[in-house]
Order: C-alpha cells, then structure tokens, then sequence
C-alpha cells in the first residue's frame, strides 16, 4: 500500500510552531499570565498594606503539602469578631498552639490574611509586572513580522 503524495500532518504542524504568528501568541499568552500574577501580588498588598489590621492569631492546625504549608488560625477582630480561616501566608512550619502576628483587611477577613513576618508582596508584583510588559512588547514585535522564526536547510526564511 503506498501513501499519497502531499504534505503531512507533522510538516504543517512544524510550519506552524515556526511562524512568527504562533511565537508572537504563545508570548502574549505569557504576558497575560503576568499580569494575571501581578495584579493578584497588587490586590493583596492593597489590602494587607500599611493600613492594615494586625491582630494575634493562634494556630489551630497544620497541613504541610509538598511545597507549602497550609495553616489554620483563630484570631479576634478590632471589631470583636472571631474569624477561623485557612492561609498559606505564613513563615516557616508553625506549631499547632503557638501564636502568629498577622495583618487582615476589614473588607474580607477570611480571605486577605498574611503573617506579618512576611512583609509585602512589592518584588513579587514589579517583577510579574516587567516580564508581563517584556512579554507583551516581544510578542507584538513578533507577531507583526512575517518571516519564520527559523528555516530547515536550503529553505528561504522570505518564503511563507
């Protein structure tokens, strides 16, 4: 049984990984990714920045993953609410009993909690944010050029 003649499946999926186009929307992809990151890094320092609550929290379990470690904590509002929630925003491995210094946002307690010890997230959210914008200009430069990235030998990279 002899194949047909013609392209093949695996040379027009290779033209396509090389043109520019793809190149040009895989870093656009990257760069939404960033900035995905970078504006989650900036929302929490919104809220756990230098007008944020700090309280004492007790630990009351420890979960540790493989590459974190999830924490448990009971801390009193300003307000005189209790608030039990689950963080990863914690240094170290803490013990189930000791005590965290923590900062919360009145606007959602449960959610925008972070030890103190930790500081803010500024070199997270800047360094996502210029990947994010070198992304985005490579991506565009890319995209609008129409030559492949690269060429098998003896193929002209004008061609395509």
């Amino acid at each position: 049984m002899e194949r047909a003649e013609g392209p093949r499946w695996s040379k027009r999926a290779a033209a396509v990984l090389r043109s520019r186009r793809t190149g040009g929307a895989l870093l656009l992809a990257l760069a939404a990714v960033c900035a995905f990151f970078a504006y989650g890094f900036a929302d929490f320092d919104a809220h756990l920045g230098a007008g944020a609550h700090t309280a004492t929290a007790w630990v009351r379990e420890v979960h540790v993953g493989e590459d974190h470690v999830e924490v448990e904590l009971a801390y009193l509002t300003c307000e005189g609410r209790t608030i039990v929630t689950t963080t990863t925003d914690v240094a170290g491995e803490p013990e189930v009993g000791s005590s965290l210094d923590i900062r919360y946002s009145l606007d959602d307690p449960e959610y925008y909690v972070r030890d103190v010890a930790l500081g803010s997230n500024v070199l997270s959210t800047v360094g996502f944010a210029a990947f994010g914008a070198l992304f985005t200009v490579l991506g565009v430069l890319t995209w609008r050029r129409r030559t492949p990235l690269w060429s098998p030998p003896g193929e002209s990279p004008l061609v395509g």
